[in-house]
């Protein structure tokens, strides 16, 4: 089985980087998947709130990570970044990731802009952020 990334697929940023996940995971080991598809929020029981805050990474298992622990499983699922796992045993660390994590989370439109949908609106080409400081949350 392969493990689903739930990325947002309205953020070129967010696209960008799922992307490069896939290069980072084995090939076949990952398939990529839009978190703001209203089914899969309720097949893993991701709120629309938490779509908008962070990617989410299903196991093949069923387990989901979130944000910054779901950046550290794709480090896992790696055949050569597995070794930057062991930063996350560093005190400290997995709140310093986190929150790194939430700050480009909370700033993602203004990297490399959104995809515009045709219910979405966007002043001057550049989408102005609508993400609170959030915190986010470990694995279940």
């Amino acid at each position: 089985m392969k493990a689903i990334l739930l990325y947002d697929a309205t953020c070129r940023f967010c696209t960008a980087s799922s992307k490069r996940a896939l290069w980072v995971v084995p090939e076949g080991r990952l398939t990529l998947a839009d978190v703001n598809d209203p089914a899969l929020q309720a097949r893993y029981r991701v709120t629309p709130e938490a779509a908008k805050r962070a990617m989410h990474l299903v196991s093949p298992s069923g387990r989901v990570s979130v944000g910054a622990y779901a950046v550290r499983e794709l480090f896992r699922m790696s055949r050569w970044a597995w070794p930057l796992v062991n930063l996350w045993r560093i005190p400290g660390f997995a709140n310093l990731a986190n929150y790194l994590y939430a700050w480009v989370s909370d700033h993602r439109y203004l990297f490399m802009g959104k995809t515009i949908r045709a219910e979405d609106t966007c002043e001057d080409g550049a989408c102005s952020i609508y993400l609170g400081r959030h915190s986010s949350r470990r694995t279940t």
